[in-house]
């Protein structure tokens, strides 16, 4: 969720083309950045692509708007990419400023190696592992085409000559800009001949100073602070054209776009939000979740005010709700969908990082099972004439059942905890009260004698694909209408859980095959299997809006509803 464009990408007709030729893929011939997937637009990628486990880190570029997002925990989220100069081998490097260090974004996985130039410190600092660390910006461009398009002069790389090739001249990084070299040299020379002191009036100080001054008036202590408009565009350093008197220095300072806004604004009451006047118009709103309480001009960039002024997040815009450390914990609940504030920003609250609560549907009939065997307690629920549980096994008794010896069974991120919220997931032999050697071997048809108690308690069984097809019926095939309305990732494409059928599925998490899915759906289990290593199991994730049949291998592990056994 990046607003401070720290790294500069220019994408060129010949670069784009060349990506697009690729089909979408990474495009390791082409000289730009690595790129995922091509798109028109933000839609034609959610539906084409889930942002999952699978596809973490990928990077996908959106043509109609000319910018990229990257798959971070489930969400496609805004990034910056970089792309190397065809006329250097060095990156174009562009830092952003501010003016203290509290001033500063938060540093989150979307900024990862991005670079801010801090001026109270005079120093540059990096984003890396989720903490600002001081870094001098190391490589400068051989050339660049014009002064706009040149890094900005720190005090890391003074002294640093770049060629222009807009004005077919080398300019040189000193005393915080960028000037002439000729004219620097002349100036130095003029400087150390004299026996007199550095005069700021007199003709022979640099005409880069006298351009500015020209354009935009003097600068002095007097005026520190003050803005000017380069209304005609002739110093070109500046990307919105506006620079601020630095009075300490005497010298005028390309002005950021956050300054420009919130210069004059005062204090008010932390939480306030305001759209900026002057900051670079675009669409980093159009992509916020449907369900936001956002509803302002979806052009202009919003600041918040915390102790000061400051860049709004994406979430806090869509929250409109102020999130810092003394609101750390806070959660907000927005169409059912919970939000939690972790310091920096507001993050989707999963199943597990909130404490277990009653997610059972408001007036549905439920009955209850009691497991003698452990005296754990489940809700049930009476669904196409079946009674199934209202939620999953946790059954664990590795002494009263040999089965679930040697990993047969175990709790999400093997944490404890998550079985009291999400129950136990199950290999397929295990649940099924057989060997272990079966998750790799066909178990005989001929052995298989329904119903199958396996690990479920006494009076109810392992469901099998028919019931399965039947509990689909009853819900018309609406992953909805068993998903429980609180829990889950929102997702703008699926339709919005109800529960109506008091099933109540959580995303407890899934993997498939080697891949961890993370907590964003679950799969449940069958007795059925498929060859030597699979078996037919159902999910339900947050992206679909179906109840999906899935073959799984039967190591991968899932949850289980048991089915109560009904009299012959």
């Amino acid at each position: 969720m990046m607003n401070n464009k720290v790294l500069l990408l220019a994408f060129s007709a010949v670069s784009l083309s060349m990506l697009v030729a690729c089909g979408g893929s990474s495009g390791s011939g082409s000289n730009t950045a690595d790129v995922d997937y091509i798109f028109s637009n933000y839609s034609e990628l959610t539906k084409s692509v889930s942002c999952n486990y699978s596809n973490d880190g990928k990077i996908a570029y959106l043509t109609d708007i000319e910018s990229a997002k990257i798959c971070s925990d489930g969400y496609w989220e805004d990034i910056d990419l970089v792309a190397k100069d065809s006329s250097s081998e060095s990156k174009n490097i562009v830092a952003d400023t501010v003016f203290n260090y509290s001033s500063l974004p938060s540093c989150n996985y979307s900024r990862e190696d991005s670079v801010v130039y801090v001026r109270s410190l005079q120093i540059n600092l990096v984003c890396d592992g989720y903490s600002w660390q001081e870094e001098a910006l190391s490589e400068v461009p051989t050339s660049v085409s014009t002064m706009k398009a040149l890094p900005t002069c720190v005090p890391s790389i003074a002294g640093a000559i770049v060629y222009v090739s807009g004005i077919g001249e080398d300019v040189i990084c000193s005393e915080k800009r960028w000037v002439e070299y000729r004219h620097w040299l002349e100036s130095s020379s003029s400087m150390n001949s004299s026996s007199s002191s550095y005069d700021d009036d007199d003709e022979s100080s640099s005409s880069y100073k006298t351009d500015e001054e020209s354009v935009l008036g003097k600068c002095s202590a007097e005026n520190n602070g003050m803005l000017a408009y380069d209304s005609n565009h002739v110093l070109g350093y500046s990307s919105n054209y506006y620079y601020y008197c630095d009075g300490s220095w005497e010298s005028w300072e390309a002005a950021p776009s956050e300054m420009i806004d919130t210069l004059g604004w005062g204090s008010a009451e932390d939480g306030t939000f305001r759209p900026g006047d002057y900051s670079y118009k675009s669409n980093r709103y159009r992509d916020l979740p449907a369900i936001c309480n956002f509803n302002g001009e979806g052009g202009a960039v919003y600041f918040v005010h915390d102790d000061s002024w400051r860049l709004a997040t994406d979430m806090e815009v869509c929250m409109l709700r102020l999130c810092n450390k003394s609101h750390t914990g806070d959660t907000e609940l927005l169409e059912g969908y919970t939000y939690r504030c972790n310091g920096e920003d507001w993050v989707f609250d999963s199943l597990y990082s909130s404490a277990k609560v009653d997610r059972f549907k408001k007036g549905v009939t439920y009955g209850t099972l009691l497991d003698a065997r452990d005296s754990n307690s489940y809700k049930t629920v009476v669904i196409g004439g079946k009674t199934w549980m209202a939620e999953n096994l946790r059954y664990a008794d590795t002494v009263a059942t040999t089965t679930l010896k040697a990993g047969g069974s175990s709790c999400w991120r093997d944490d404890p905890n998550n079985c009291e919220i999400g129950g136990r997931t199950y290999k397929w032999a295990a649940l099924m009260g057989i060997a272990s050697t079966y998750n790799t071997q066909k178990y005989a048809d001929s052995l298989v004698q329904k119903p199958v108690q396996g690990v479920c308690p006494s009076g109810w069984h392992v469901p099998d694909s028919t019931e399965w097809k039947s509990l689909i019926s009853a819900a018309n095939n609406s992953a909805s209408m068993i998903k429980s309305e609180t829990g889950w990732p929102y997702d703008e494409d699926a339709v919005l859980p109800n529960n109506a059928l008091g099933f109540t599925a959580v995303p407890a998490g899934y993997t498939y095959s080697s891949y961890d899915y993370g907590n964003l759906g679950e799969v449940f289990c069958t007795m059925h299997q498929v060859g030597a290593s699979s078996f037919v199991g159902y999910s339900v994730t947050y992206s679909s809006s179906y109840i999906s049949r899935r073959e799984t291998t039967k190591v991968s592990g899932c949850h289980l509803r048991c089915v109560q056994d009904t009299e012959e």
